[in-house]
């Protein structure tokens, strides 16, 4: 008798054990599914002016940054390739100063934003068209980024 309800109290256990251990499926959803949208990771080109003789960011530029960090969401940045037009400056020594000014104050922004590469060029353009003189063209730092679609396996 005791053979048998001691066999009867460790098959219970063991059926409760293996009910207890089986994987339960989730519920079924509630709501519809909607597919997340596929950001696209083209090439971005864009230019940041400045103030006559200064190499200081505009709020809208600091804006135009932060849409452009917004509109590459999901990419990763393969280079970034900046070129320092300076016509603004009175001598040659001033106007590379300018454009390395700003330069690097585009390249710290654009780290603030989170685009930057291991990849970066710089060049300057420092003598534009007579023409352009004192126009805000010559004062800019023209910006391009090579995104790309960051692919897992």
């Amino acid at each position: 008798m005791i053979r048998t309800l001691m066999t009867a109290a460790i098959s219970a256990a063991c059926l409760s054990t293996a009910h207890a251990g089986q994987n339960v499926p989730p519920a079924p959803p509630t709501e519809a599914y909607t597919a997340t949208s596929v950001t696209v990771c083209n090439p971005v080109s864009l230019q940041i002016y400045f103030q006559n003789g200064e190499s200081v960011l505009s709020e809208f530029s600091r804006s135009t940054l932060s849409a452009t960090r917004e509109g590459l969401s999901g990419c990763s940045i393969a280079r970034v390739d900046l070129v320092a037009v300076t016509g603004d400056g009175r001598t040659t020594d001033e106007k590379a100063a300018l454009a390395s000014a700003r330069s690097e104050l585009v390249l710290n922004a654009l780290a603030e934003e989170g685009l930057t590469s291991d990849t970066i060029s710089t060049a300057y353009e420092m003598t534009p068209k007579a023409e352009l003189i004192g126009h805000p063209a010559v004062r800019r730092v023209d910006i391009t980024l090579a995104a790309y679609r960051p692919e897992i396996g």
